[in-house]
């Protein structure tokens, strides 16, 4: 049971939370589904950002007299991040010698 103001059902926004409080039993059903997502980004030559999220979505139905409303709640915890370093190759980008060219 909880008491709501007695134009709460109304279309008017105003009105909502005028006149006298009445005691309503309201019924809440629902259920809650979970997932994990990841998410890998480059980050640098070589390495790579990973984040981990919780992915919750929670279904929820309020049925009170006279009105029933369906609500989705969706949420991305972010759980962890981690940076793997990969290892930079000695010759980055093209074959470069470490020898000088001398011209005579």
């Amino acid at each position: 049971m909880i008491e709501v103001p007695f134009f709460l059902n109304s279309n008017w926004s105003l009105l909502t939370n005028l006149g006298p409080r009445i005691p309503v039993k309201i019924e809440l059903i629902g259920s809650v589904k979970t997932n994990i997502k990841t998410n890998v980004k480059n980050y640098g030559i070589n390495n790579a950002l990973v984040e981990i999220y919780s992915v919750t979505t929670i279904n929820i139905n309020i049925v009170t007299p006279g009105k029933s409303q369906d609500y989705i709640l969706d949420y991305d915890i972010l759980l962890d991040t981690k940076l793997v370093e990969g290892r930079v190759p000695y010759l980055y980008g093209s074959n470069f010698t470490s020898e000088k060219i001398v011209q005579n």
